[in-house]
């Protein structure tokens, strides 16, 4: 993938380009904008305090020709540009687009989710500190190439797709995750019911307080088998897990509620508004009441 995306990128013309920063490895690939302060280019991510950072990830083939390799990454630097240029709307949180090499994609996700398979997929994917840190620590050496630069960046691409895949696992309804259509032994079958039981019960009490013995008992687990379980299936602890159906109800009331921020903040089960709000910003990347004020400048 590098070389033939190198070959594009010395073809795109520059006025395409402007404002933009394309940074690839082996495989995976950045488009994203970079900002100039005074005579500094600025490349890592630096979100704006009122927006969050979002990343569409679109899957790479390994077989493409040069024509279709251009025009997909054509595309990905045309929304990034579009997104930042977009004056009437400038709600809208930052744009990076991530492309990863599909073969890549699929190996790691069988090494990390060895009971389900990644289809070929462009999502979007709310990014947090974790993800962006390791992107611009990515950044930062290949901008400052070294000794040994290549190993590093490698290793970086092991390290963002895992995040990506758990980012995308606690999401998994939304996109392209299926199970793996090969046998799987009855333990891990009777596992994976157990596991999406305790889901649906803590999706079921979203407004109530998280209880590990009762959760871990509706999964017929002892409450530390169910915690290793239930990350090794999910990517994430069950008290975290039961914060992001919250923070998602949060969201859908938001968005179709007439409901004032201090009634959302109840009706999710939290009993502190600043801890709700505080909570809220850190996982969308957006206050409530700024995420509700630009939901509606869309309509």
């Amino acid at each position: 993938m590098f070389n033939r995306v190198k070959r594009v990128m010395n073809q795109i013309p520059e006025e395409l380009l402007e404002g933009i920063r394309v940074c690839y490895s082996e495989r995976i690939v950045f488009v994203m904008p970079f900002r100039k302060s005074g005579n500094r280019e600025n490349f890592g991510i630096q979100p704006d305090a009122d927006q969050g950072i979002m990343a569409e990830v679109i899957a790479f083939p390994l077989n493409m020709s040069i024509n279709d390799v251009r025009e997909i990454m054509c595309d990905g630097i045309t929304k990034v540009s579009s997104c930042h240029q977009d004056k009437l709307h400038n709600y809208r949180p930052n744009l990076i687009v991530i492309m990863v090499e599909d073969k890549f994609l699929r190996d790691v996700c069988s090494s990390v989710y060895p009971e389900y398979l990644v289809q070929p997929l462009a999502t979007s994917v709310n990014l947090d500190g974790s993800i962006i840190n390791q992107i611009n620590l990515f950044l930062e050496e290949y901008e400052n190439p070294q000794s040994g630069s290549e190993y590093v960046l490698r290793s970086l691409n092991y390290q963002i797709v895992v995040s990506l895949l758990r980012n995308i696992n606690g999401s998994r309804g939304d996109i392209n995750v299926k199970d793996r259509p090969n046998k799987t032994n009855p333990k891990k079958r009777l596992e994976k019911e157990n596991i999406t039981r305790a889901i649906k019960y803590l999706k079921k009490h979203v407004a109530g307080n998280f209880s590990l013995k009762q959760v871990s008992k509706v999964a017929n687990l002892s409450p530390y088998h169910f915690i290793r379980v239930f990350k090794a299936y999910t990517g994430k602890t069950p008290y975290d897990y039961f914060l992001d159906i919250k923070v998602g109800r949060a969201r859908e009331l938001l968005i179709r509620e007439n409901k004032s921020i201090t009634e959302v903040c109840y009706l999710c089960g939290f009993n502190n508004l600043s801890h709700f709000t505080a909570l809220f910003k850190k996982r969308v990347g957006l206050s409530p009441s700024v995420y509700r004020k630009n939901l509606h400048n869309r309509l």
